[in-house]
């Protein structure tokens, strides 16, 4: 503020010609100009007091939203950050389950029309819901089934007075060149239907190419407690529009349970070093900037897998017993890549 007032010195001396004073008018019009400078600046940095209204989450999604208490570690973040403010989140879902089987159930679409939410984070399955399996290998199907159902969620979202808030998740640990999919289908999603994108994925692909920071359960999948902290990090971002460098690397809240508990007891969730949490959230914060000034999306190039051949999901029992035949999608002949073999997996 003291440069503000600095310039606006400089401007009213360089105003001076030939050694008259400026106008009485024209230092009425550098006055409101400065006056209004500090207020729009007070107010793009205001901190939240006591007194704000609370903010309620809610987290639709499956296995890669509750490991390590994700939404917890959110909240615990936002309540650091904005002191006196009352923050509360909630998980609805279960291991495995896409937006399609999470529409069908209803419990979500209950939680989203009963509760008093500003936000609902969606959270597809982490192959966008069909995937295909060739020669042992998984490839993406197509985006249809996830854009349908991120529609459908959407309309009733914001008919609530809600904002959807869309997590892009991570390809898997094998296969990094299949992020792009992912990137493309949930900015693309997010951008149509004008909502908020979390580009945790992105953020995960520059970690895993720049850093030793290991992202990854052993299963190549899901994520260890510092593959949670930078989702975290990168939906506090979002959520809170605020960046999330000098968070704290330790955080406390609620162990999440089966079928969406909380645990009576908070525990430590996270203890993260400095040098860890300062590689994260700078990650985080990189993007976030990128972001905010292209309005809160990327241009991306469009990225469909040649895989074609996908299937409805019925239950999670499918993708652990891949000797099952499965019920898939029926289409023409030139929709099917040449010599294609193998089992389906969604």
């Amino acid at each position: 503020m003291v440069c503000i007032a600095v310039q606006m010195q400089k401007i009213a001396t360089g105003h001076r010609l030939k050694g008259r004073l400026m106008k009485r008018g024209t230092v009425k019009r550098i006055l409101f100009l400065f006056v209004f400078i500090c207020l729009a600046c007070s107010s793009e940095e205001r901190p939240v007091v006591p007194g704000d209204p609370p903010v309620h989450i809610l987290f639709v999604g499956n296995s890669y939203t509750y490991y390590n208490s994700l939404p917890q570690m959110v909240g615990a973040m936002a309540r650091h950050a904005f002191p006196g403010r009352r923050i509360e989140t909630k998980f609805v879902g279960s291991g495995g389950a896409t937006l399609k089987q999470l529409w069908k159930t209803g419990k979500a679409l209950t939680e989203i029309k009963t509760g008093n939410w500003e936000y609902v984070v969606l959270q597809e399955q982490s192959m966008l819901g069909t995937a295909v399996v060739e020669n042992g290998k998984r490839y993406f199907g197509s985006p249809q089934t996830f854009f349908s159902y991120a529609q459908k969620f959407a309309w009733v979202i914001k008919s609530h007075g809600a904002e959807p808030v869309f997590f892009m998740t991570w390809s898997r640990q094998e296969h990094p060149d299949q992020q792009k999919y992912l990137t493309y289908a949930y900015m693309h999603i997010a951008k149509e239907l004008r909502s908020k994108v979390a580009p945790a994925g992105m953020v995960w692909d520059r970690i895993r190419r720049d850093s030793t920071i290991n992202l990854y359960q052993k299963d190549g999948s899901h994520p260890t407690v510092y593959g949670s902290y930078l989702a975290a990090a990168t939906l506090f971002a979002t959520i809170f529009d605020t960046r999330p460098t000098g968070l704290p690397g330790r955080l406390e809240g609620h162990q999440i349970l089966r079928g969406g508990r909380l645990s009576p007891e908070k525990s430590l969730l996270c203890n993260l070093n400095a040098k860890e949490t300062g590689v994260i959230q700078n990650a985080v914060a990189g993007i976030f900037e990128k972001m905010q000034n292209n309005n809160g999306y990327l241009e991306v190039q469009k990225a469909v897998s040649d895989k074609r051949r996908c299937c409805p999901i019925s239950s999670p029992y499918s993708l652990r017993h891949r000797d099952k035949p499965l019920f898939y999608w029926s289409l023409p002949s030139s929709f099917w890549p040449p010599k294609a073999s193998g089992n389906l997996e969604c």
